[in-house]
């Protein structure tokens, strides 16, 4: 069970944001949570007191209601050269347009909503990233259909108790790997932005942008000390994949652009989350792409983007179409 508070305020407050949890009263739990969490914590206000969760070595346990809930690992290193090239899927609505041969040519990383492109014919992808706990409270039927076509998945602390929330034993007997937003670990004191630069600028698990502005940007070498999101879980997708070994990634969906179904090809009326891709693309996501591509030229790594028409420009990551004349191939040429 989370350890309480200090203080005796604290302690109450806390005491009660566990009860009005367990009685569903979710929201108003989390804003009396928040004010019992001590500062530089109070962004883990959404897990709630009945989430816990400590690592060891190179393995986490979740605690769910004072009991023993699951276990996990954290990513590791794999050494060995891959064959294959990588294909993240994103959301993006020129998904639709995407060669079906690919699926077949390439191990495939998919995040939130994007294992739709996958359920309807079963495909089986390596891995399956989810860092955002809106996403489990809003979708979380197109979470569940994906469950059984990962290898692996990769979740985020906040994700994980968002789902325990909804069904405690859902992820029992998975591959599971503990994938935290840098800055934002359940662990971890939320740093000021620049406390955050001058602490870790000159660790070698991390590379971190130029910027001197309120976001964040930056590169994780070392994805078991956390990812840097760039405002889209598709970047921690792409740091993930270039940990794994992968020298080759395709970048299919992802397309930056905000329409009537809100970015996504899956969206529905209301029962989306809200997309920020506006609002973010100038100060996080568009900085995050250009340091990216900076160290994976450096690196030797290829990297294509599949969508034509992305806000990405190709100066930043190149773009191509796979040719489909003669057999099928997942070199861009």
């Amino acid at each position: 069970m989370m350890q309480a508070p200090p203080g005796v305020q604290k302690y109450w407050l806390w005491k009660l944001s566990q009860r009005l949890e367990r009685s569903g009263f979710h929201k108003l739990a989390a804003k009396l949570y928040r004010k019992a969490l001590v500062p530089g914590f109070r962004h883990n206000h959404h897990c709630g007191a009945d989430f816990n969760l400590v690592t060891s070595n190179s393995c986490f346990t979740v605690y769910w209601k004072g009991g023993r809930h699951l276990e996990g690992g954290l990513p590791l290193r794999q050494e060995m050269p891959k064959s294959r090239p990588c294909l993240i899927l994103g959301s993006g609505p020129s998904i639709n347009e995407l060669d079906e041969r690919l699926y077949t040519e390439c191990d495939i990383f998919v995040v939130n909503g994007s294992i739709l492109k996958c359920t309807a014919a079963r495909r089986r992808v390596r891995a399956y990233i989810v860092q955002d706990p809106n996403f489990i409270e809003t979708s979380f039927e197109i979470f569940k259909q994906g469950l059984d076509l990962a290898d692996s998945l990769y979740l985020s602390s906040h994700a994980i108790a968002a789902i325990a929330r909804r069904d405690a034993g859902l992820l029992d007997g998975r591959t599971l790997y503990l994938l935290e937003r840098a800055n934002r670990a359940f662990l971890l004191p939320r740093l000021a932005t620049d406390e955050f630069r001058a602490r870790f600028r000159h660790e070698d698990w991390l590379q971190l942008g130029d910027d001197t502005g309120p976001a964040l940007i930056g590169w994780s070498h070392d994805p078991a000390r956390g990812v840097f999101t760039g405002s889209t879980v598709v970047y921690s997708a792409l740091q993930l994949g270039v940990f794994a070994g992968y020298d080759n990634i395709l970048l299919a969906g992802v397309d930056f652009s905000v329409g009537v179904a809100g970015g996504r090809f899956y969206s529905e009326g209301g029962s989306s989350a809200v997309s920020h891709l506006d609002d973010n693309f100038m100060t996080q996501i568009l900085p995050s792409f250009t340091l990216a591509s900076e160290i994976l030229i450096a690196g030797g790594v290829r990297i294509t983007n599949l969508s034509i028409d992305s806000r990405l420009p190709e100066n930043v990551i190149p773009k191509s179409i796979p040719s489909s004349a003669g057999s099928p191939t997942c070199d861009n040429e």
